[in-house]
């Protein structure tokens, strides 16, 4: 019974029509949900970092900063039997980033009821969401001496979005549009600082027979910093949402990589719902693959899991690989680290047996050691 009053409780927001300013007044609202584990986990931002998969639900702008094909899988375990799975894949081009990606949300096995309280069969209900992706940098020019829109990128999403209960559907399209600005490619003192704005789920409202309910649109402002701490990447995260069925709400969150293969995560959202807005987070990375998990708590409901696996693909992935690890082995040499720049020198060679620079700075490490 519990599980059918929650369902029923959905059900009753995404076919309500209610104005549109008043909470719970819109349908589609799983498109509210952010499936990422790594942004789930820091509060549910991204518009301002966007620099991962999760770029496409929070800031398509951010695709044109992955510069690697890239394909994803997120599955998230929701409460009552319900999930939700996410699909995605991105190819870098010479004329942008495109992307694509599959949003399934499942109620699971849910007990039907006639008009007497008798029960029936099961019903199958679901929302189904198809996306299509396209970000990329907007070149600067000059105009008075001074460079202008450097740093900028932009991106948009195309939508397809339907949600069905039992034998009614109801399809709508809908779109997002995002700009992004790396601050520190026009001041050096900010290096490393970049903005982003949204506004997501433009479009004509779902139509279930008579009843309209519109998309769930927000509009939103973040701000993303790169920095270091005690030698290791730190990523910091500011995002605010201006939603049309309800207040505004911020999110924050922090990622601190240890050794470039354990991430550590948490974020707090204020969004005005049933979850203390606390969240967790942890990320592995091995070779080509990620490893994401999130965990949220939602009060008595109790709790949500989200899992992702990220794959990087591509002929020249083992280049930046092998470019990385020497780069951060050269970073540990001025900072006298030795042995860390060994580690990192030795993961070039795992790519490349014969990488002759890498061998000649293991030789110099070792001679600093001696």
């Amino acid at each position: 019974m519990k599980k059918l009053l929650l369902i029923v409780l959905i059900v009753t927001v995404n076919v309500s029509r209610l104005i549109a300013s008043n909470p719970g007044s819109t349908g589609a609202n799983f498109l509210k949900i952010n499936l990422d584990p790594r942004e789930a986990a820091m509060g549910s931002i991204g518009i301002g970092l966007a620099d991962g998969p999760g770029t496409m639900f929070t800031n398509p702008a951010g695709l044109s900063s992955i510069g690697h094909q890239n394909l994803s899988f997120f599955y998230n375990v929701w409460f009552e039997g319900m999930s939700a799975q996410y699909f995605s894949y991105i190819l870098p081009t010479g004329v942008g980033s495109f992307g694509a990606n599959v949003n399934y949300f499942g109620y699971g096995k849910i007990q039907g009821y006639d008009a007497n309280g008798t029960r029936t069969s099961n019903i199958d209900a679901y929302d189904l969401c198809f996306l299509l992706s396209y970000g990329r940098d907007i070149p600067s020019f000059r105009m008075k001496g001074y460079e202008v829109l450097r740093g900028l990128s932009g991106g948009i999403n195309f939508k397809v979005i339907q949600e069905k209960l039992e034998k009614e559907k109801a399809t709508t399209f809908g779109m997002d549009l995002g700009i992004k600005v790396d601050i520190g490619k026009s001041y050096n003192f900010l290096r490393g600082i970049s903005v982003g704005f949204n506004v997501k789920n433009i479009g004509s409202a779902l139509k279930f027979d008579k009843e309209k309910a519109p998309l769930p649109v927000s509009y939103g402002v973040g701000i993303g910093a790169k920095r270091e701490l005690l030698g290791e990447e730190l990523n910091l995260g500011l995002d605010m949402n201006i939603p049309n069925d309800n207040r505004i709400y911020v999110g924050t969150g922090v990622e601190y990589w240890i050794r470039d293969i354990v991430a550590l995560r948490i974020g707090y959202n204020n969004k005005k719902d049933i979850s203390n807005g606390l969240s967790l987070g942890i990320g592995i990375k091995a070779d080509i693959f990620s490893l994401n998990y999130a965990f949220v708590g939602y009060g008595k409901l109790g709790y949500t899991h989200r899992v992702g696996m990220d794959i990087r693909l591509g002929s020249h992935i083992k280049e930046v690989l092998i470019k990385k690890a020497i780069q951060r082995g050269i970073k540990y040499m001025r900072e006298e680290k030795y042995p860390e720049a060994i580690l990192e020198f030795n993961k070039a060679l795992k790519y490349d047996s014969s990488n002759i620079g890498a061998l000649e700075l293991i030789r110099q490490a070792n001679e600093k050691l001696k």
